[in-house]
C-alpha cells in the first residue's frame, strides 16, 4: 500500500518533504503526500497542514491553500500565523480582498496571534484589489479603516506600508480627506506615502508635496512622478512642466518616468511641438527615452495630423528596437488626418511588427476617407485571414464605406457577416445602413430597419427618425413621413431637422400647410422649420401673402394653446378665500 512504509519514517522528515515539494512547485505531489498519511492513520498536524498551505503559495495554486486553511478550522486545529499570513498573500495574488477580510476574522475567532504582517497582507490584498465605490456607500475603504482600528486596539503599530495601502484605497474610494487624515497621524511619513496621498487629486498632490520641505522630508523623484503623474491624469500639462522643471533645483535627475509623465500630459491637449522638444531634453540629461516616451510624442503629432514628424520618431524607434503595434497604430491614424491612405496601407503591411484591431481600424477609416470603399472593405476581409477578430467599430468603418459608394447589397451583406460572426450591431451600424438606403433611393427598406431596431437589442435616436423621414421625403412618400413623426417616442420629441424634413414632404405633395401644422405644434416657429416651409411653399407655387397668412394663423393657434394650458394649470391650484 502506499502509506504503509511511511509509519516507519518519523514525522519530522515527512514535514520536510512537504516542504521541499511546495519549494519546487510541486504541491500536488504535496497533497498525495498527505493524502497517504491519512491512508496510513497518521496525525496531520497543525505543522503540516502549515507546510501544505505554504507549498500552494509557492506553487500558485491559491484555491488549494485556503482550502488547507479551512480545513484546519474543521477539524479544530488552531492555524499558525505564518500558514495564516501564507493563505492571506494567496488572496493578494487573486486579489480577493473580501476573502482576505473574512480570513481576518477567521484568525481572530481561532485566537491565532495576529500580528503587523497579517494586517499588512490583507490592507495591501485591498489595495491590489481597488474596487472603487461610491463615495456614499461602504466598500473596500471602509473595511481598512475598521482594519486600521482593530490594529489599534490590539496595541499593533500599522508601518509605512501598511498606511500608505490604506491611503491608497480611501484615494481610489473618493474618501481623501480620510487618507489625508491617515496621512497626518502618521509617526513617520515618508516620501511613499506622501505620493500614495496625491496620486488621483493634483492640488492636494502639489500640497503634500511642499509640505515635504516643512517635515524635513528628503524629496524623491518617486515623488515628483506621482505629482507629475496626478497632473497628467487631471490634464494639468503646464502645472507637470513646472514640476519637471523644479526637479533638477532639488538636486535631483528626472527620469524615463518623470519626462513620460509630461509628454503624455502634452499628448493629451495635442501640444507635440512641447512633446517633441522634452523628447529631445531627456537625450540631453541622460534620461533614456523608452517606448512610453515615443508613443506619447507618437500619439501628440497624430493628434495635430503631423505625420512626418510622427514617421521620423517611428524611424528612431525602429533603429532602437523600441518600435512597436501602439507607435504603429499612431503613425496611421496620423495617416487619416491628412487623408495619406497610401502610407497607411504601407504600414499595416509591414512585416516587422504585427498590427492589431486598432491598427485596421484606422487604416479603413483613412481609406474610407478617401473615398477607397472598396479597399476599407478588402481591409475587413484581411482581418479575419489575420487571425483577428472584427468588433462593431471595424464593421461600422466597412458599412460606411459601402455608403459611401452606394453599394447597398455589399452593406446588407456585411450586416449579416456581423450576425453570423455574433458581433451585435449597435445604433450605429443601423443607422448607416438606412443612410445607405435613403442614399440608393430604397426607403422601404429604411422603414423596415427602423421597426426592426427593438428586434436588433437597439434603441433608435433622432438620427434613426430623421434619416427615414429624408428617405420618405426623397421619394415622396410624405404619409410615411408623418407615419415615422407619429412614432416617435420613449422621451425623443422631434428636432428642427425632423420637422423640416416632413415638412419638406408634405410639400412637395402639395400638403405643405398640414406639415406646417404638424410641426410647429411640435417644435414651435423655429427658423429650420420656416426655412424648410419656404423652401416647401416655393416647390408647391405657393404664393408667399398666403404663406404669411398660414403661419400667422398657426402662431395664434399656437399661443391659444399655451394659454389654454397655463390656465388649466392656475385653476387646478386650491383658491385660499377669505373668512
Amino acid at each position: 500500500m502506499a502509506g504503509h512504509g511511511l509509519t516507519e519514517i518519523p514525522a519530522v522528515q515527512w514535514k520536510q518533504r512537504i516542504k521541499n515539494l511546495g519549494e519546487s512547485h510541486s504541491w500536488q505531489a504535496a497533497v498525495q503526500l498527505c493524502v497517504d498519511l491519512r491512508y496510513a492513520q497518521l496525525e496531520v498536524d497543525g505543522e503540516i497542514f502549515g507546510a501544505m498551505i505554504h507549498a500552494g503559495t509557492k506553487a500558485r495554486a491559491w484555491n488549494m491553500a485556503l482550502g488547507h486553511l479551512v480545513e484546519m478550522t474543521q477539524v479544530k486545529l488552531v492555524p499558525y500565523v505564518v500558514s495564516c499570513n501564507s493563505a492571506v498573500a494567496s488572496c493578494a495574488k487573486m486579489r480577493a480582498w473580501s476573502i482576505a477580510t473574512l480570513l481576518l476574522g477567521t484568525m481572530g475567532k481561532c485566537r491565532v496571534p495576529l500580528n503587523a504582517s497579517s494586517f499588512s497582507s490583507i490592507i495591501a490584498t485591498i489595495d491590489g484589489s481597488r474596487t472603487r465605490t461610491s463615495a456614499s456607500e461602504a466598500g473596500p475603504w471602509f473595511t481598512v479603516l475598521d482594519i486600521l482600528t482593530t490594529m489599534q486596539t490590539s496595541a499593533i503599530l500599522p508601518d509605512v506600508v501598511s498606511c500608505s495601502s490604506s491611503i491608497r484605497v480611501c484615494d481610489a474610494s473618493g474618501h481623501w480627506q480620510k487618507a489625508l487624515t491617515l496621512f497626518c497621524d502618521m509617526d513617520a511619513p515618508n516620501a511613499v506615502s506622501h505620493s500614495s496621498c496625491g496620486e488621483t487629486r493634483w492640488p492636494l498632490a502639489l500640497h503634500l508635496l511642499h509640505r515635504m520641505s516643512g517635515q524635513s522630508i528628503l524629496h524623491t523623484v518617486i515623488s515628483y512622478g506621482s505629482c507629475i503623474s496626478s497632473c497628467q491624469k487631471s490634464g494639468q500639462w503646464l502645472m507637470s512642466l513646472r514640476l519637471l522643471v523644479e526637479i533638477p533645483k532639488q538636486k535631483l535627475a528626472a527620469n524615463a518616468i518623470c519626462f513620460g509623465g509630461v509628454i503624455s500630459a502634452c499628448e493629451q491637449v495635442g501640444n507635440w511641438q512641447m512633446a517633441l522638444l522634452l523628447l529631445q531634453r531627456m537625450g540631453e540629461v541622460q534620461a533614456t527615452p523608452n517606448q512610453i516616451t515615443y508613443n506619447a510624442a507618437i500619439s501628440a503629432c497624430s493628434r495635430d495630423g503631423q505625420l512626418t514628424m510622427a514617421l521620423q520618431l517611428l524611424a528612431e524607434m525602429t533603429q532602437l528596437r523600441l518600435a512597436n503595434v501602439v507607435a504603429y497604430s499612431s503613425c496611421i491614424a496620423a495617416c487619416e488626418k491628412g487623408g495619406h491612405w497610401q502610407m497607411a496601407l504601407h504600414l499595416l503591411t509591414l512585416e516587422e511588427w504585427g498590427p492589431n484591431v486598432v491598427s485596421f481600424t484606422n487604416c479603413m477609416k483613412t481609406c474610407e476617407k478617401c473615398s477607397y470603399w472598396q479597399v476599407a472593405v478588402d481591409l475587413l476581409s484581411a482581418m479575419v485571414t489575420s487571425s483577428l477578430v472584427p468588433n462593431v467599430v471595424n464593421f461600422n468603418c466597412a458599412l460606411s464605406s459601402c455608403e459611401t459608394g452606394g453599394n447597398l447589397a455589399l452593406a446588407f451583406q456585411l450586416f449579416a457577416t456581423m450576425q453570423k460572426r455574433r458581433v451585435i450591431p449597435d445604433i450605429i451600424s443601423i443607422n448607416i445602413l438606412m443612410d445607405t438606403c435613403t442614399f440608393t433611393g430604397r426607403w422601404h427598406l429604411a422603414l423596415n430597419l427602423l421597426s426592426a431596431v427593438p428586434l436588433l437589442r437597439a434603441s433608435a435616436n433622432h438620427i434613426s427618425f430623421n434619416t427615414v423621414i429624408s428617405a420618405c421625403c426623397t421619394s415622396w412618400q410624405w404619409r410615411r413621413s408623418l407615419d415615422v413623426l407619429s412614432r416617435m417616442g420613449h422621451g425623443l420629441e422631434p428636432n428642427d431637422i425632423t420637422c423640416s424634413a416632413c415638412v419638406s414632404a408634405c410639400g412637395k405633395a402639395w400638403r405643405w400647410q398640414m406639415g406646417l401644422e404638424l410641426c410647429t405644434a411640435e417644435a414651435g416657429l423655429r427658423s429650420l422649420v420656416l426655412c424648410s416651409c419656404v423652401v416647401a411653399c416655393d416647390s408647391a407655387a405657393v404664393q408667399r401673402s398666403e404663406l404669411l397668412s398660414a403661419v400667422a394663423a398657426v402662431q395664434r393657434d399656437h399661443l391659444r394653446t399655451l394659454a389654454a394650458s397655463k390656465m388649466s394649470k392656475s385653476f387646478s391650484k386650491p383658491v385660499l378665500t377669505e373668512r
